[in-house]
């Protein structure tokens, strides 16, 4: 995995400082936040990116999924 770019990092800090306004935003932080606690080999940062990136691969794959079953 690539470590994440300085503006990636950045754009993470405004959503950390923007969930004191959003309650589920601020639990899901807390949560990830927690999981390098117990063993997880990545930084919080990491963690964001890898999970930014499933659900990005994750999408594209639904979406290959539907183009197939409308051919």
């Amino acid at each position: 995995m690539t470590e994440p770019s300085k503006d990636f990092m950045e754009m993470v800090d405004v959503l950390v400082d923007f969930a004191d306004h959003d309650q589920e935003l601020k639990t899901s932080i807390g949560w990830l936040d927690k999981t390098k606690v117990y063993g997880a080999d990545l930084n919080f940062y990491e963690k964001v990116q890898e999970i930014v990136r499933r659900s990005d691969v994750r999408k594209k794959a639904e979406e290959w999924n539907k183009e197939r079953e409308n051919k």
